[in-house]
């Protein structure tokens, strides 16, 4: 209809929003409802991946910014956790530290690996080669739960990370190719620099259990913090009783022991759901997973390195026949049977 005298056209006397050529209500007045009729509104809205797809989208943007324009460091900060408990986790590198313990790390297993291969034959060489790489493996093992949980950039930090891989070189330069040298003294030096590298991962530990609690924070960074502190002081503890033995059979006990009872006191609680959300750090998962596979890539390169280096143990004159270098059948019989 039209008012009485005029030409307008008719003004729409259905309810708010309403839509006057289909007769439908519009989606705002559909998202306005419940405020209009005293309903609470919905809860939020799981995310959707393109949700996921735009937060990752940011956190690729922020580590390529993060990476080429680094803040300047000062002397100390102190350390932080990476992460909240459901926070998105952004692509972390490994840092230059991580690779020069890398790098500790293959020297370390080429040392063992040449002591191993020296006394493939008698049983010191295997047991010395398990307690000894067990040992070394563990403190790479220590600074990847540190760095997948807690970050630490300043000057203070990385003369701490250069404190640590230099007590670890030192304990994989004891690692002999000679049991009788091994057994006088170089087994006591690799305690006392085996020792020494755990002390500095002990006083990462006593850092963040020094720092003050945040209000906000959900998980506690200093129960985490002091459950590895205590761990790696039980492990201190026990390598000192390494001392007391003049063997080599007694102090690969105390290693394998040590290591040991490490796992025990993480497996036990964890088995026993002893470890809580609110007293747990996240990890960085990705982080984890990419420094777990590097290590393994290159512990099978350095097996191959070994591999193909490694001198042959059999004498030129094996080779050699009655008649010069030529040897027949029955030469090698002989050889054989000698």
């Amino acid at each position: 209809e039209t008012r009485s005298g005029g030409s307008s056209p008719a003004r729409c006397v259905q309810p708010l929003g309403c839509n006057a050529s289909r007769g439908r209500i519009s989606a705002a007045h559909a998202r306005a409802r419940p405020a209009m009729s005293g309903k609470p509104p919905a809860g939020p809205m799981s995310p959707t991946p393109a949700d996921h797809r735009v937060a990752k989208a940011a956190a690729d943007k922020q580590l390529h910014h993060d990476h080429h324009h680094k803040k300047s460091r000062s002397f100390y900060i102190p350390a932080v956790r990476l992460l909240e408990w459901g926070e998105v986790q952004k692509g972390r590198h490994a840092s230059w530290g991580d690779l020069f313990f890398d790098l500790i790390m293959v020297g370390a297993a080429f040392r063992i690996g040449n002591l191993f291969k020296k006394y493939l034959a008698d049983p010191a060489g295997p047991v010395v080669l398990v307690a000894v790489g067990i040992t070394i493996v563990s403190g790479w093992s220590h600074l990847l739960q540190y760095r997948c949980r807690f970050d630490a950039k300043s000057i203070v930090h990385k003369l701490v990370d250069v404190a640590e891989g230099l007590f670890t070189a030192a304990a994989a330069h004891n690692v002999v190719a000679d049991l009788r040298v091994w057994r006088a003294y170089h087994q006591y030096a690799f305690l006392a620099m085996t020792i020494c590298a755990r002390l500095v991962q002990a006083g990462r530990r006593l850092e963040l259990v020094l720092l003050p609690p945040l209000e906000d924070e959900v998980g506690s960074q200093r129960y985490a913090a002091l459950d590895m502190l205590a761990r790696t002081l039980l492990e201190i503890a026990c390598l000192c009783v390494g001392f007391a033995f003049r063997d080599e059979y007694g102090v690969a006990a105390v290693l394998t022991c040590t290591w040991c009872v490490q796992v025990g006191f993480f497996t036990v609680p964890a088995l026993l759901g002893l470890y809580k959300k609110k007293y747990l750090v996240p990890i960085h998962v990705e982080y984890t997973v990419r420094r777990m596979g590097e290590m393994i890539m290159l512990m099978l390169g350095e097996g191959m390195l070994s591999l193909v280096i490694s001198d042959t143990l059999l004498d030129s004159a094996v080779y050699e026949g009655p008649g010069g270098w030529e040897c027949d059948a029955q030469c090698w019989a002989e050889k054989a049977e000698s």
